[in-house]
């Protein structure tokens, strides 16, 4: 399959979970969508969606797992530079 090819069929899976996550799903299915856009090494649209998971859910767990992500991020980040 060409990158093109690749390339609609995220956009129309994205729009897909978008629409799902209006119907304030359970944690399994932000978990889902985060993951996703973390396979396509979209960090920051994976940020966005734990911020307003975070939001909406308001729970200990979702916010540490938000701060793994942070730390990751951070950690890839600095093996980078070097």
């Amino acid at each position: 399959m060409s990158d093109s090819c690749v390339t609609l069929l995220n956009v129309g899976a994205r729009q897909v979970f978008e629409r799902w996550m209006e119907w304030e799903p359970e944690e399994q299915a932000w978990h889902s969508y985060i993951n996703f856009e973390l396979r396509y090494k979209e960090l920051n649209r994976a940020r966005v969606i734990y911020e307003k998971y975070i939001l909406l859910v308001n729970i200990f767990i979702c916010t540490c797992a938000f701060l793994i992500l942070i730390a990751n991020d951070i950690a890839v980040s600095v093996f980078l530079l070097y």
